[in-house]
């Protein structure tokens, strides 16, 4: 008795090892390799690309399933920006910042009405000082530049002074302009040592000269 059942037992573990033997068992496989250390979680899959597009997902069990957006303007009145037709005219180049010991980069402009207003950069390398006054040398805060005949411009120094805290540098200055005419001009501030304080600001004028 106690032979037919060493048999058995020996009968049972071939069976047991065999299919892991010829590569049958699928879980014996070697397993798939995980994600790329780049890929960031959670990963939405099953995305359609009008799911992309409008960027609203219902989750379920499934996945991320796209979802309509209902439009909701609003009960706010507006009205709508005049157009006309534009008339261009090429003339001479004109050095507009005139400041050829600063960077002057990082542009942008926007018009309205016959008038145009820029930004720029206005750094000095290696020589931005937070204690510089205004307009001064050292200080690096972005110009505002304006005209309205391409021909004579006045720039302005932007604050870099806000609640209270003086920074050492401004820079990035975007612009544009709403339908009444006023400028918007947007730039970053952040300290000469170190990240921390930092901020993005934004000013506005009707005249480009005073923000």
């Amino acid at each position: 008795m106690k032979r037919w059942r060493a048999a058995a037992s020996v009968i049972a573990l071939v069976a047991l090892v065999a299919p892991f033997a010829n590569g049958s068992i699928t879980a014996a496989q070697s397993a798939p390799l995980p994600p790329s250390q780049l890929i960031t979680f959670p990963i939405l899959t099953r995305v359609a690309p009008a799911g992309l597009v409008n960027g609203h997902f219902v989750f379920d069990d499934g996945g991320a399933i796209p979802s309509p957006l209902s439009s909701d303007p609003g009960a706010a009145g507006y009205n709508p920006a005049t157009t006309s037709t534009p008339s261009l005219s090429t003339g001479s180049d004109r050095d507009v910042s005139n400041t050829p010991d600063s960077y002057e980069g990082e542009t942008a402009a926007a018009a309205s009405g016959g008038r145009i207003v820029a930004g720029s950069n206005h750094i000095y390398p290696g020589s931005c000082s937070t204690s510089a006054a205004s307009g001064t040398f050292g200080d690096c805060a972005p110009l505002a530049y304006t005209s309205t005949n391409g021909t004579t411009w006045t720039h302005t120094a932007l604050p870099r002074t806000w609640n209270g805290t003086t920074f050492g540098i401004g820079f990035d200055p975007a612009v544009d302009v709403d339908k009444t005419g006023t400028f918007f001009l947007s730039y970053g501030v952040a300290p000469l040592g170190g990240s921390n304080p930092n901020a993005v600001v934004v000013v506005k004028s009707s005249d480009g000269v005073n923000w």
